[in-house]
């Protein structure tokens, strides 16, 4: 068993914050020696040559790829060019009907658009815990990918597409057989996925921390990722972070796998900095939560205990950064973040953790009952 104080070197030694580092083993004189000598990608089973990538391989095939977007049609339209002429059928999830008009298909056939406006889903969503939480977002509103996500698993329970992708717009470099190997993949797990690299897909402060010479290694995302919908699967809260919260329950219980390396198309991390301020709050929940599975702590994730010392050394790590920068652009980053942190108590974080949990419940058995 360990101790907070345990947990607290994991941190001081930046494993979590910034994301993710290599660390000793430490020993307190009230528990036994704790190995923190990891690397978050450690969490998920490396599966990236366990199943072939042959393109005549005689295995199940993906059911449906869906392809959540927002005023980049013409990202769409570059996407739709790449992806494997095959008979899986294509679901584009735009967040206007102008959004599709710009879209340019082609002669690709097996493309069809959906738009959330089933009664039954929006009644769903808006009746989660997690809608009224005041520290999450409105599902339904300008950052609508967590609604489009989730519309994505419902559509696809509901219509009995058990092996799915989710894509987003800006991934570039996919191998056709990498499709092929992630519908394998789910035969042993219920979700697979590539590590986005090249671009680090990272939170503002990620980019801040690469900035000041850090190392931080990306993880699976929402942005290029297989599962499963003929199980209990979870869903897609409405905060940052939100496609490692709907993998973190099955990373505990490992479930998941990596298949290797995609790219995404750049931006300018620090364009505007208040997206910082959007960004915290499911910054200290993912990242709290992996360091706990990765500790062996995951059931301690309704201690508001554990959560006090996880803030507190949240802020010691985003003090030490804006120490460390002299470029404006970073440090207007990271004082947002600061100020952000610095208003979210162990108490919000329990509730959240309390609402993301009965949330899943519900979902899962909603989600049963459309079979």
């Amino acid at each position: 068993m360990t101790t907070e104080g345990n947990l607290g070197s994991l941190f001081i030694h930046k494993l979590l914050f910034p994301r993710y580092r290599y660390h000793r083993e430490r020993t307190d004189r009230m528990c036994l020696p704790l190995s923190l000598d990891f690397n978050p990608r450690s969490l998920v089973v490396d599966s990236s040559t366990s199943y072939s990538l042959a393109s005549d391989n005689p295995s199940p095939s993906l059911d449906a790829i869906f392809i959540p977007f927002r005023n980049r049609p013409e990202y769409v339209s570059e996407l739709l060019k790449i992806l494997p002429e095959n008979e899986t059928p294509i679901f584009l999830l735009p967040s206007t009907s102008l959004d599709l008009d710009l879209v340019k298909i082609g002669r690709r056939r097996h493309v069809e658009a959906l738009f959330m406006d089933n009664p039954d889903f929006i009644a769903m969503l808006h009746g989660l815990r997690c809608s009224s939480n005041r520290l999450c977002m409105s599902y339904f509103v300008e950052w609508d990918l967590p609604a489009k996500r989730n519309y994505a698993l419902w559509y696809a329970r509901k219509h009995r597409l058990n092996r799915i992708m989710l894509l987003d717009d800006d991934i570039r470099d996919l191998h056709p057989t990498a499709f092929l190997a992630g519908a394998n993949a789910l035969q042993d797990f219920i979700v697979s996925g590539f590590f986005v690299d090249d671009f680090p897909d990272t939170s503002a402060i990620g980019h801040a921390e690469i900035e000041l010479g850090e190392s931080v290694s990306t993880f699976l995302s929402g942005s290029c990722l297989f599962a499963r919908t003929d199980e209990d699967v979870g869903f897609f809260p409405p905060i940052y972070n939100e496609d490692w919260l709907f993998m973190v329950p099955h990373i505990a219980r490992g479930r998941v796998c990596s298949l290797g390396r995609v790219y995404q198309k750049s931006y300018d991390p620090f364009a505007n900095p208040d997206v910082a301020l959007f960004q915290e709050f499911g910054e200290i929940i993912a990242d709290s939560l992996f360091a706990l599975v990765a500790s062996n702590r995951y059931p301690e994730r309704l201690n508001p205990r554990v959560w006090r010392k996880l803030l507190n050394l949240r802020r010691d790590w985003l003090m030490e950064l804006s120490n460390r920068a002299s470029d404006n652009r970073h440090r207007s980053i990271i004082e947002v973040a600061q100020t952000k942190c610095a208003e979210i108590t162990e108490a919000d974080c329990v509730r959240f953790m309390s609402d993301w949990e009965s949330d899943r419940k519900q979902w899962d058995q909603t989600l049963q009952e459309l079979r």
